[in-house]
C-alpha cells in the first residue's frame, strides 16, 4: 500500500513539488497545506497555482489599469452525450421511434485563474457543461408537442 501511495505522490501535485521546490518551500504553512490539497486561493502566486494545478491549457497576457494581468485555463476532457427519438418506421396508422444516442469527444474550460501583479486576483471552478435535452414523447399523430 506504501508503494502505491508514494507513486501517487511522485506524479501531479509532488512532481511539481519537487520541480519547483524552493517556490514549495517559500509557501505559508496554511498555502503549503492547500497546495498539498490541489487548491488554490486569493493572494496566491504563480508558483503556487503551477504546483496545485499543473501547467495551465492556456495563457493570456493582458496589460491593465491595476497593472500587468495573466489568465490561465485549464481544459478537461468531456464527451458530449446526445440522445434523441428519431422515426424509425411507420406502419399503417402506426408510427415507431427508436432512441439514438450519440458521444462527441471535446474539451471544456473546467478552470481559469485570474493574477493581477503575478497574484491571484480571481479564480472559479466550472462543472461540464449539461446541453442533452430529452426529447418529449411524440403523440399519435407524430407531432412533438
Amino acid at each position: 500500500m506504501a508503494l502505491v501511495v508514494a507513486g501517487c505522490q511522485s506524479s501531479g501535485v509532488g512532481q511539481r513539488k519537487a520541480e519547483r521546490k524552493a517556490a514549495y518551500l517559500s509557501l505559508s504553512a496554511e498555502s503549503r497545506r492547500l497546495v498539498d490539497k490541489g487548491r488554490i486561493q486569493d493572494g496566491m502566486d504563480t508558483n503556487a497555482v503551477f504546483i496545485a494545478w499543473g501547467r495551465p491549457t492556456a495563457a493570456l497576457h493582458f496589460d491593465v489599469p491595476a497593472g500587468k494581468q495573466e489568465v490561465w485555463t485549464y481544459e478537461r476532457n468531456w464527451t458530449f452525450v446526445k440522445t434523441e427519438r428519431v422515426q424509425s418506421s411507420v406502419y399503417p396508422g402506426r408510427i415507431r421511434y427508436k432512441t439514438v444516442t450519440q458521444r462527441i469527444p471535446t474539451t471544456y474550460a473546467a478552470r481559469s485563474v485570474v493574477f493581477v501583479g503575478g497574484k491571484v486576483v480571481q479564480w472559479k471552478e466550472s462543472p461540464p457543461p449539461y446541453v442533452d435535452h430529452p426529447m418529449q414523447d411524440p403523440d399519435r399523430s407524430g407531432r412533438m408537442f
